[in-house]
């Protein structure tokens, strides 16, 4: 190999080989890695991995030994859907926590997204869903977590926050993550929560509509509380938004319901509201919504928090869809759905964090395909 080793061969070559010792003619880590730098380039589908492979053979030497060549598209992927994604997720965790230097405050926004084309119903199999971490401070993505149901969201969050380091970190969650379990796991590793509540969480949600009335009928007077406002113009319409956080000691009539008084929420300390207001062709509309949190009474904070996990959407699940087609990608066999769900989101993470190599996602994957000396910039780059 003429360069240094890139991180990912170092991180990745601690994945378990699923294949019999003795009987491989090629090592796991390159067929990982050339699965890695294919998808980086555009490659879509286990064909495009094995031809990139074959016309990319002497750029990939330059970081990758290749005793017996280019595996075969039918090698690769009966490889990565025989790796268990047990294995394989601590060494992406590990290897994003190498590069991801977060600070105190930053947001981890977690939340879930279904790979659709993974289902096969001929085979009864369901859509995989992923759990993601996402940090919104680096916009790296963290770890993920596999569960086969959105519902299922509330065993897998707790198993990904295992993976994750939250200590002085804000974590936040949609509605499905709000759960006194859940905060209870973030506070043990030291962060802090900030989980949205909808009506369907029953007294909840009316306990926390009625305090928010009960401080505005009686203009704050007594409250400890702070606000914050935005407002911001763009694609023909206009958006308000206003952040209240106030402290409380949620004792309320709800609150000191029986089955809130066995088993509290642990450190909640404030109640999040956010109002919105939205202008488009001279109609406005507006919105509510309602957060249980363990912070302080910090609006500005609170708002970075709930903004940061609304662009989730746009920032991450967004570009899974259409800059890497995830939904269209129709892998059935073993664990290649949810080992593909990991390798997207590595390259990913390599392409928005290399140094020297800019333009939309799209445009970066086009130029690591067509120039060796880009995709070494994204390869080697990446501490």
């Amino acid at each position: 190999m003429d360069e240094e080793t890139p991180a990912i061969v170092t991180y990745f070559s601690e994945v378990d080989d699923p294949r019999v010792v003795g009987r491989t003619d090629h090592r796991l880590i390159d067929i990982i890695v050339i699965t890695i730098c294919a998808v980086v380039a555009g490659a879509d589908g286990w064909e495009e991995i094995a031809d990139y492979a074959k016309n990319k053979e002497d750029l990939l030497r330059k970081f990758l030994e290749l005793p017996s060549g280019i595996p075969t598209h039918h090698t690769v992927r009966r490889v990565i859907a025989a790796i268990d994604p047990e294995s394989i997720r601590p060494c992406f965790v590990r290897w994003v926590q190498s590069l991801a230097r977060l600070k105190t405050g930053d947001v981890i926004a977690i939340d879930g997204k279904t790979s659709r084309g993974s289902g096969s119903p001929a085979r009864g199999k369901k859509p995989l869903h992923l759990v993601n971490a996402w940090s919104c401070d680096t916009g790296l993505v963290l770890g993920q977590v596999a569960c086969h149901e959105k519902s299922n969201e509330i065993t897998a969050i707790p198993e990904l926050l295992d993976l994750l380091d939250v200590r002085g970190k804000i974590v936040t969650t949609d509605a499905m993550g709000a759960q006194k379990q859940i905060a209870q796991k973030v506070r043990d590793g030291g962060g802090d929560y900030v989980f949205l509540i909808k009506g369907s969480a029953g007294n909840i949600h009316q306990e926390s509509v009625s305090l928010f009335a009960e401080c505005r009928r009686r203009r704050w007077r007594g409250r400890t509380y702070d606000w914050y406002e935005t407002q911001e113009t763009g694609h023909g319409r206009k958006e308000r938004r206003k952040y209240w956080i106030v402290e409380d000691d949620f004792t309320g009539e709800w609150w000191r319901d029986r089955v809130y008084r066995k088993n509290t929420w642990p450190d909640l300390k404030t109640l999040g509201v956010v109002q919105s207001w939205r202008t488009m062709n001279g109609v406005t509309s507006e919105e509510t919504r309602y957060y249980l949190t363990s912070l302080g009474t910090d609006a500005e904070q609170l708002a970075k928090a709930v903004r940061g996990h609304w662009e989730v959407e746009t920032k991450l699940h967004w570009v899974l869809d259409v800059s890497f087609r995830e939904d269209e990608n129709q892998s059935h066999v073993g664990h290649a759905a949810h080992n593909l769900g990991i390798i997207r989101k590595v390259a990913l993470n390599m392409i928005k964090h290399a140094e020297g190599v800019t333009g939309s996602i799209k445009r970066r994957r086009r130029k690591a395909g067509w120039d060796d000396d880009t995709m070494l910039k994204i390869v080697m780059g990446v501490k």
